[in-house]
């Protein structure tokens, strides 16, 4: 069942999530993400929900019997992210989910921490004041509104 656009699974979701404080849901890839605090912290499709994991929560995941995201790459082959299920049981209540989910969200933090940043954006050459022009440009500007020339 879809309700307001979102199918009732990822309505549930939310209701699951709501004790980690404001969770935001989109669309994304076919399937929804999760943020929380701007952390892309999990996956979902119609049926499964799938929390991020790294070295320090991955155990605890498979020890609950969770498995991971895969997909179909190009070439056909097999990828799999740093996500994995949710186990069954924390589906149920808020009070199972949230344990799983907050390692989840932590998972996300901690990968924040360790990425590698970003190059910077590359800027616009800077104008020399009040010319309207780049340093380096060669040409006409345009003649402020003030200063038209009538044509006869």
């Amino acid at each position: 069942m879809t309700v307001g656009g979102r199918p009732g699974f990822v309505e549930h979701l939310e209701d699951l999530l709501a004790p980690l404080g404001a969770v935001v849901s989109r669309r994304m890839f076919g399937g929804w993400g999760f943020y929380c605090g701007g952390l892309f912290f999990a996956i979902a499709d119609e049926e499964h929900v799938w929390l991020k994991v790294d070295g320090a929560t991955r155990d605890a995941f498979v020890r609950a019997g969770a498995e991971p995201f895969v997909y179909l790459g190009k070439g056909r082959r097999e990828v799999s992210l740093s996500y994995y299920t949710a186990p069954d049981l924390a589906l149920d209540d808020p009070e199972s989910m949230l344990p799983w989910a907050r390692m989840g969200v932590e998972a996300a933090r901690r990968a924040r921490l360790t990425r590698r940043p970003r190059p910077p954006a590359r800027r616009a050459r800077p104008k020399a004041p009040g010319t309207g022009r780049t340093r380096r440009s060669r040409g006409r500007t345009a003649t402020p509104p003030g200063r038209r020339r009538r044509r006869r």
